[in-house]
């Protein structure tokens, strides 16, 4: 989880901790994002936006079915954090708010249509349409990760997850593809690299050559 104070369209301070993994009900996360923001807060702010990687009702401010957040099947999450912080919060899916940032601040400031996709522990998408975030129902519009493909969806495959999805773990010595913050893990990602090209190897693929079974690993564990 990371948080961040803007002023104006300066980043004046940022904040993170891990989500926690084995939350034992929806309030212990809850309340790990509430000391995240407490931590960039400051009488100053006016207003939270925050954005959650899951289908969302834009107006009630709920989060439905976080697949990467333990027991967040449903949870009012504007009605908590405006009772918390007394400001009105608004709440979308995460990959919106990335492909918003990027047509006001970033690379989409002369862009009127374009898809913004985010790709970390799954995979997600923002559509930006004639120079405004879509408004789709719920949030859902860009969310490619959940499309099926090969018996499971298309996020097994093309996230942060794949490497434990499919690999199942057995890293290099303490490789491990990323720490709680994201970050690459011990030994960085050249190792975890050497692991999965080893693997390459003992199947007699040759990952310089295009080989074609390469586009057939997905639906395989080792």
């Amino acid at each position: 989880m990371r948080a961040g104070r803007i002023v104006g369209d300066r980043l004046v301070a940022q904040g993170s901790a891990p989500t926690p993994k084995d939350a034992a009900d929806c309030e212990e996360t809850l309340e790990a994002l509430i000391e995240v923001i407490r931590s960039v807060w400051d009488e100053s702010v006016v207003a939270i936006g925050i954005g959650v990687p899951s289908v969302v009702d834009r107006e009630k401010g709920i989060v439905y079915n976080v697949v990467n957040i333990p027991h967040w099947e449903e949870v009012h999450l504007k009605e908590i954090l405006e009772a918390c912080f007394s400001v009105p919060v608004y709440v979308d899916n995460d990959a919106n708010c990335f492909a918003l940032g990027e047509r006001i601040f970033g690379e989409g400031k002369t862009v009127d249509n374009f898809v913004g996709l985010t790709l970390g522990t799954g995979l997600g998408g923002g559509i930006i349409q004639n120079g405004k975030l879509l408004a789709d129902a719920n949030c859902g519009s860009g969310e490619f990760g959940m499309i099926p493909y090969q018996g499971q969806i298309l996020e097994y495959f093309c996230s942060g997850s794949y490497f434990m999805n499919v690999w199942g773990g057995g890293w290099e010595g303490d490789v491990h593809p990323c720490d709680a913050e994201g970050r690459a893990g011990a030994g960085g990602l050249p190792a975890v690299g050497r692991t999965c090209g080893r693997r390459y190897q003992d199947r007699g693929i040759d990952g310089r050559s295009g080989d074609d079974r390469l586009r057939r690993l997905g639906d395989r564990r080792p």
